[in-house]
């Protein structure tokens, strides 16, 4: 968690640096739809649970630099809600998530479709597991903080991984752009203990707009 910390720290620092090149007013608000789920994994590597996606949101704002005609770095910063659940044991997951995102943005055809890969950085804010219908009882806990009894919170709050978007240019009225994006999961979320594994798999669809 320590080399999670600093590595935010860092980004954070450099973003700043780096926004003293840009005008502010040419930051563009982001808003969109998501479709989450959790892949848990067993020591084999195998998924064995029923999952169920759930929808959720993503609001943020975004910042392109433009190298070429077709290469951009498109710097971002988003609130994610990610809701999932598993249906045995009966468990929902509401979980909500600050980050950054570092993609290297391809256009492939001028003013109308692009390609964009890179890095993305999220830290928990807060969430919530509630069981239904379990051995555990109704109850609902905040995965993200230490329970009676354990030596370490169920959901580790830090998460990082690849985000990958196609999209389309608009660059009409308010609108800028449309896009599908999928943000696939590298680090393990969770508990360092437990001998499954789980990462975030989120797709969103949504839409970048002029200020």
């Amino acid at each position: 968690m320590n080399k999670l910390v600093l590595t935010v720290i860092f980004f954070v620092l450099y973003s700043t640096t780096y926004s003293q090149k840009f005008n502010i007013s040419e930051i563009k608000p982001n808003a969109g739809l998501t479709l989450s789920t959790i892949p848990f994994t067993n020591e084999e590597g195998k998924d064995e649970l029923d999952r169920n996606i759930g929808t959720g949101f993503r609001i943020g704002a975004e910042y392109f630099e433009p190298f070429s005609d077709k290469l951009e770095l498109n710097i971002g910063t988003s609130i994610t809600l990610l809701r999932t659940s598993i249906e045995e044991p009966e468990i929902n997951y509401s979980l909500t998530y600050l980050g950054i995102h570092a993609l290297a943005r391809y256009t492939i055809i001028q003013n109308k479709l692009y390609l964009s890969a890179g890095p993305f950085l999220d830290y928990a804010l807060t969430g919530s597991q509630e069981y239904k219908n379990s051995f555990y009882g109704d109850n609902e806990i905040n995965p993200f903080k230490k329970q009676e009894g354990q030596n370490e919170a169920p959901l580790q709050r830090g998460n990082f991984g690849l985000d990958f978007k196609i999209g389309t240019n608009f660059n009409i009225d308010f609108i800028h752009e449309v896009y599908l994006s999928h943000r696939f999961g590298i680090s393990n979320i969770e508990k360092a203990d437990s001998k499954q594994s789980a990462r975030t798999s989120v797709t969103s669809i949504g839409i970048i707009v002029n200020l």
